[in-house]
């Protein structure tokens, strides 16, 4: 599960364009049987619902959509289940991009409505443009409580909370079901005995390899989950099928 938009420009293959084409021979050379992607331009529209769905058609076989949707925009409701019967596999919130509540009525009416559509929730917590500034910044208690408060209200396990450090993971246990993303930078740059706590913690049936830099670093959830000794298979295969309703 990945944003697209990481592979278009010089990071990080060096190349002025990325085709659709190019990134789908790329991933397949490591293995990946499907992969999902997302317009992140769309944010930045007055009509994002138009760019989902341009984009959604334009994918082959290879790519699985996920929709852009901003929770506090009239008709979001609406252009979730035109984009799902499109086929978008998941709803993502790029949180810090869009600049509405994680923690508001909508959002959580939003993803709870995908969640019953069969979709996943993919919720991002990446503060800077990882294409020219790849670090992350911790979100402020604030953002936190925001967050705390969207997984109390959807509480599935289909909410997958990206870009999210070991930290911040372990503060939002217990606030309610969400799975992980093992190949943010916060989860899989510590000590790898760190997977082990998290699988521990949550169940490997929560942990999940989605990243948004596969193409950077495409061997480090591997690598790590490998020393930890966790069932890859559950989490590079079975667990992001059963999380995407594939």
């Amino acid at each position: 599960m990945i944003d697209v938009l990481s592979f278009v420009g010089c990071f990080p293959f060096r190349y002025v364009c990325a085709s659709a084409e190019f990134v789908a021979e790329k991933l397949r050379a490591w293995g990946f049987e499907r992969a999902v992607v997302a317009p992140l331009a769309a944010v930045a529209l007055k009509n994002p619902f138009k760019a989902d769905l341009e984009f959604t058609r334009s994918l082959g076989e290879f790519f699985l959509p996920a929709a852009v949707l901003n929770p506090e925009y009239p008709g979001a409701e609406a252009d979730l289940e035109a984009l799902a019967a499109e086929g978008a596999r998941a709803l993502l919130y790029p949180i810090p991009y869009q600049g509405f509540r994680a923690g508001s009525i909508k959002a959580a009416r939003l993803a709870k409505r995908a969640i019953k559509l069969g979709m996943a929730v993919l919720v991002s917590a990446t503060l800077e443009d990882q294409r020219q500034y790849p670090r992350r910044i911790r979100l402020n208690k604030f953002a936190m409580r925001d967050v705390e408060r969207l997984v109390a209200a959807v509480n599935d396990e289909r909410l997958i909370l990206s870009e999210f450090s070991f930290g911040e993971v372990k503060e939002l246990a217990g606030k309610g079901a969400f799975s992980v993303d093992i190949g943010s930078r916060g989860i899989f740059g510590p000590p790898f005995t760190q997977l082990n706590e998290l699988a521990e913690l949550l169940g490997v049936r929560r942990l999940v390899a989605a990243t948004y830099y596969p193409l950077k670093y495409p061997a480090a959830p591997l690598a790590k989950a490998l020393l930890a000794g966790l069932d890859l298979e559950r989490i590079f295969v079975e667990n992001p099928k059963r999380l995407l309703g594939l």
